[in-house]
C-alpha cells in the first residue's frame, strides 16, 4: 500500500457565473436549453417566455419573448437610418454605433404553438442559421452590457448624482447608506429614487437608450 493511497484527488476549479456564460453562443444556448426545461414545469407563470400580452398594441396576442437575463433576443432588427455616439464617462466618443429597433416579441399563434417552437429551437436550435444569429448577436449585446455599458453607466450616474448638491445635501454622496435600523445601514427608498434616476440620466448622457416604435394616440 503506497503512501498516497487513500487520498482524494481534487482537480482546480474556476467558478463561473450563469450570467458570464451567455456570453457566447455555445453559452447562451446551453442557458437557453436549461430555461425552457424550467419553465415547461411552470407553463402558468407569468414570468415564461411564452405569454398572452394583457394590454396595450399587442394586447391578446400569444408572442414568444426569450431574455438572457436582462437582454432581450430580438427576432428582427430594422435600421432606423440614423446613427448615435455611444460614449465613455468621461464624455469622449467610444464608438458610433447605428441605431436599429428591435423587435423583441415573436407573435404565435397559440400558447402551444410557442411551446412547441421553444421545445423545437431547444432541441436543434443550433442548426438552425437564423436562431444561431440572434442568439450570438444577444450574447455579444450581453457581454458588452456586463463588461462595458453598466460599469460607464454607474461611474456616470454617480457624477451626475454628485454633482447635484441639493441630493448631496440630503441624502449625502453616493456611496453614503443614509439610512440606520438597528445596526444595518442601507439606502433609504428616497435616496435610491435619486440614484436610479441618476442612472437614467447617464443611459441617456451615454448614448444607451433603446429606440423604440411610438404609436400615437387621440384622447
Amino acid at each position: 500500500m503506497g503512501l498516497l493511497d487513500g487520498y482524494k484527488r481534487l482537480a482546480p476549479t474556476e467558478t463561473r457565473t450563469v450570467r458570464e456564460s451567455c456570453h457566447d453562443f455555445n453559452g447562451a444556448y446551453a442557458y437557453f436549453q436549461q430555461r425552457v426545461i424550467e419553465q415547461s414545469a411552470e407553463k402558468s407563470a407569468d414570468s415564461t417566455w411564452v405569454k398572452k400580452v394583457s394590454k396595450g398594441a399587442h394586447a391578446g396576442k400569444w408572442v414568444v419573448e426569450v431574455r438572457l437575463h436582462s437582454m432581450p433576443l430580438y427576432w428582427q432588427m430594422d435600421d432606423t437610418g440614423t446613427k448615435v455616439d455611444i460614449k465613455n464617462p468621461d464624455g469622449s466618443v467610444r464608438e458610433t454605433r447605428t441605431k436599429y429597433i428591435g423587435y423583441s416579441r415573436l407573435e404565435v399563434e397559440s400558447e402551444k404553438a410557442g411551446w412547441d417552437l421553444l421545445n423545437n429551437l431547444a432541441a436543434e436550435g443550433d442548426s438552425d442559421k437564423e436562431f444561431v444569429e440572434i442568439l450570438t448577436r444577444a450574447a455579444a449585446a450581453l457581454k458588452d452590457v456586463d463588461n462595458i455599458e453598466n460599469p460607464h453607466k454607474n461611474e456616470k450616474a454617480k457624477m451626475i448624482y454628485n454633482a447635484n448638491a441639493e441630493w448631496v445635501s440630503a441624502y449625502g454622496e453616493w456611496d453614503v447608506r443614509d439610512e440606520k435600523k438597528g445596526d444595518r445601514e442601507s439606502f433609504s427608498r428616497a435616496k435610491t429614487n435619486k440614484k436610479n434616476q441618476a442612472k437614467q440620466s447617464a443611459a441617456r448622457a451615454l448614448g444607451y437608450e433603446r429606440a423604440k416604435v411610438v404609436e400615437y394616440a387621440t384622447q
